[in-house]
């Protein structure tokens, strides 16, 4: 499926733009990360029952350590876990939208309940940007994400600086 505007064919959820001689100019890399936060459960607790291996943690009630392992002097309000998913596709939104929404909808008992106990749920978006992109995101996915009540982050870096680890950067 493409949305034909009469200068180019824009193909949904791509990074990329295709022109009526077929020429794709790829102009980006989507990261996505699957954020859970809760303010009393450890994140041993909540791994443990979602069964999979998690990129980043933090635990509630310990100091906050920065993704290159710096201590800092604050103490973590709220458990941290962070989960990444690329599409294989690495240029496809939604893609990458997708396969979060099923990683949830798998898990969903589970993040039901973390929701239940007070715990938020977010998807961050870092996109590596080559060029001028253009986003199309079909309304059943809004739909999805809504049900699943996530609040979507998009971070846009310039290109080969996007990352997808933890909420506080360059520390």
């Amino acid at each position: 499926m493409s949305i034909d505007d009469g200068q180019r064919k824009v193909v949904p959820g791509t990074c990329a733009w295709h022109n009526y001689w077929g020429i794709i100019m790829n102009t980006g890399k989507i990261l996505l990360t699957v954020q859970l936060w809760h303010p009393f459960l450890s994140a041993d607790e909540i791994i443990k029952q979602i069964k999979k291996e998690p990129k980043a943690t933090q635990n509630v009630g310990e100091k906050f350590v920065t993704p290159k392992g710096r201590i800092m002097d604050y103490v973590n309000k709220d458990t941290y876990i962070a989960y990444s998913l690329s599409p294989a596709n690495e240029d496809d939104l939604v893609d990458a939208i997708r396969m979060a929404n099923s990683f949830l909808f798998e898990n969903i008992d589970i993040f039901k309940k973390l929701k239940e106990t007070g715990g938020r749920i977010d998807y961050y978006l870092s996109i590596d940007q080559k060029d001028v992109s253009t986003f199309i995101i079909p309304p059943e996915l809004f739909k999805d994400c809504s049900d699943l009540g996530i609040t979507l982050g998009v971070e846009i870096y310039p290109e080969g600086r996007a990352q997808c680890l933890a909420p506080v950067r360059g520390i």
